[in-house]
């Protein structure tokens, strides 16, 4: 038996030891690799959850130049995807192995590494085109996350769990969100139901209510967390803005910019009204929450040819803008949790990058009035790391637990989760 195969069988015949995991969660907003070094102990609701460490790493601008052209791009080039599936995981592995340095933390001290690796498409099953609806029950959801998980155990000498998504798939699911099995171990109360709503590239949430069965557990994409408002930004920035305000950041720091625009209420009727269309949706992502949707919501505001750029790219109209597609995230969430009509005692609890955007949070709090809104870090977890730190839990759950526990009643697939791949 290797080496491999006995730290994994050590593993299972000591599960009252805890374990020490390492969760690498990169979003749809790309900014940077989550690195969440968790201690985790027992398995199922018995699951309990300590982040020794955590840090959050930028990305350079050459791993955004090669990436970024895949990101929800049906017609991306096959080689372009197959170089970047290496690349990414030998970019990982090198913030993991510089990060754990850093740390003063040997990688032989993990047992286990769980990366979830870069969605570049995502196309579930609920979004198909009306002329697609017929033939629902013969196309399945689509979902790729790349970062092979094999170099990432390779280079880094650690077990490796990745690949989540693609078993939620095959079990009939979308792929997404996943959130909602971690949440459930963990946050589940027996005073008050809660709602875990994050706020990344894409905002989503679970629902639990006050000691819940995994088939009571609501979860969904609201739509939009962050996405939308980076893009504009990031546009502006490249179409010249940069020059004129040096200082400006590729995102909306501390909501400074939406607080200082107006609101335009047409244009977010006009986007309200393609939301519209997908509010059964499950999950979504970048395919329908991107530019394109943006500019096409201009373009009819404006009743301007298509071929004309609407986008702005001055100060004052580009405040103007994230300040609606703010109100616009702030809006979809107001009205997905209104969907499940929760009792009036429910907490929601807000983790991810959203968290900082205080135009945002003060949009969502406005909009849900009459629910206690929360950071998710009141309940042991920051912010920040919640993401990372919930794949460390669900390649726990696969290694240690018993997939049996979420119960298939409710549409959610009943499964283990993630690949397996050793160091040697």
């Amino acid at each position: 038996m290797n080496s491999a195969f006995r730290k994994l069988q050590n593993l299972a015949e000591h599960t009252e030891q805890p374990r020490m995991i390492l969760g690498l969660m990169s979003g749809t907003s790309l900014d940077g690799l989550d690195l969440a070094l968790c201690e985790i102990k027992g398995d199922g609701l018995q699951t309990q959850l300590c982040i020794k460490e955590f840090a959050s790493i930028t990305y350079s601008k050459q791993f955004l130049d090669k990436v970024q052209p895949l990101f929800a791009k049906p017609d991306a080039a096959l080689k372009d995807v197959c170089n970047a599936n290496a690349y990414i995981a030998r970019v990982h592995a090198k913030m993991v192995l510089d990060t754990l340095n850093e740390w003063q933390i040997d990688p032989k001290q993990v047992d286990v590494l769980a990366s979830h690796g870069q969605t570049i498409f995502h196309s579930p099953q609920s979004l198909l085109l009306d002329d697609q609806a017929q033939n629902k029950t013969q196309v399945a959801s689509t979902t790729l996350q790349i970062g092979d998980g094999d170099h990432l155990a390779y280079l880094t000498g650690i077990l490796t769990i990745s690949d989540f998504r693609q078993k939620h798939v095959a079990a009939n699911g979308e792929g997404a969100p996943l959130v909602p099995y971690a949440d459930y171990l963990l946050f589940t109360s027996s005073s008050k139901p809660r709602v875990l709503l994050n706020i990344g590239g894409i905002a989503n949430y679970t629902y639990l209510p006050i000691n819940a069965k995994f088939q009571q557990v609501q979860s969904a994409d609201t739509g939009p967390g962050n996405t939308l408002m980076d893009a504009v930004i990031q546009h502006a920035l490249s179409a010249g803005l940069s020059a004129q305000f040096p200082e400006q950041k590729p995102y909306d720091e501390d909501g400074k910019l939406a607080a200082m625009g107006k609101v335009n209420e047409q244009l977010l009727y006009i986007l309200l009204s393609y939301s519209d269309n997908h509010q059964d949706a499950l999950s979504t992502g970048q395919e329908l929450y991107n530019l394109s949707l943006v500019e096409l919501a201009l373009t009819e505001l404006s009743a301007s040819p298509k071929n004309e750029p609407l986008l702005p790219t001055d100060l004052e109209g580009l405040a103007n803008l994230v300040a609606t597609l703010n109100v616009f995230t702030a809006t979809l969430i107001q009205q997905s949790l209104e969907q499940l009509d929760l009792p009036a005692n429910t907490v929601v609890y807000i983790s991810g990058g959203g968290t900082h955007n205080k135009q945002l949070m003060n949009n969502i709090a406005q909009n849900i009035d009459g629910l206690e809104v929360r950071k998710v870090d009141e309940l042991g977890v920051s912010s920040d790391a919640k993401e990372a730190a919930l794949f460390a839990v669900l390649a726990n759950q696969t290694l240690f637990g018993d997939y049996t526990i979420f119960a298939n009643e409710n549409g959610i697939p009943a499964t283990r989760l993630g690949k397996l791949s050793f160091p040697s």
